[in-house]
């Protein structure tokens, strides 16, 4: 039972026959109810960069690197999270983006000062799984940019699935979304659409058929 690689159910089942499950970590209810939801009249024109410091220190560095060149690209706004003090210093300097920077933040300070606020997300991680952002950015009403092989990233938000290194795709999306608002609001009205798939109750049916489907295997 898998939290995170959704898609490689195909490669797991391929080596041990049709036993693979996947189950998401199951999502609080103020997210899927959408408690801090606001339409894009309530939002600024700032990109939202969080760099997930959870990274190990080699992807971290390419992730951010990405989110620069785009911010580049883009000539968007930007406002950044979960950036060390040292290394903004350095991007403002060297790469001449002005941002505003903020330290780590709880999950609810997160979604209500930055991503229910900010226009969009952009997330060019290289990290595939579950994506706990485009769920949040969902719940937000705050459209993600977030790579095409995440299995979250397609569910929510295909219209803004780009591969990584696509900087002018990704920079593209940022235009549209700050100039075609309709579009802006058919992206994340099918996102919030798509938000029970991870809520409490369909993590544990999902877990309850696995654990099931594991019985029927020892009987």
């Amino acid at each position: 039972i898998g939290c995170a690689d959704e898609n490689w159910i195909g490669f797991y089942n391929s080596l041990f026959g049709e036993k693979a499950f996947f189950m998401h970590v199951p999502t609080p209810d103020y997210v899927i109810g959408g408690r801090f939801w606001r339409n894009w009249q309530g939002k600024t024109n700032e990109v939202l960069i969080c760099c997930n410091l959870g990274m190990d220190e080699n992807r971290y560095k390419t992730n951010l690197i990405k989110l620069i060149a785009v911010i580049k690209e883009s000539k968007a706004n930007c406002i950044a999270v979960e950036i060390p003090p040292d290394h903004a210093d350095f991007i403002k300097s060297f790469f001449g983006i002005e941002m505003r920077i903020f330290s780590r933040t709880n999950t609810m300070e997160y979604m209500n000062s930055f991503m229910s606020t900010s226009l969009c997300l952009l997330n060019l991680s290289d990290i595939i799984g579950t994506s706990r952002n485009a769920i949040i950015g969902a719940s937000c009403g705050t459209p993600v940019i977030g790579n095409r092989k995440s299995h979250t990233q397609m569910r929510l938000f295909p219209g803004l699935a780009v591969d990584p290194l696509d900087i002018e795709g990704a920079a593209s999306r940022i235009k549209r979304l700050t100039e075609d608002k309709d579009w802006y609001s058919k992206v994340v009205d099918f996102a919030k659409a798509g938000l029970p798939y991870y809520s409490k109750e369909n993590a544990m049916s999902r877990l309850k058929i696995a654990v099931e489907s594991k019985a029927k295997v020892l009987v």
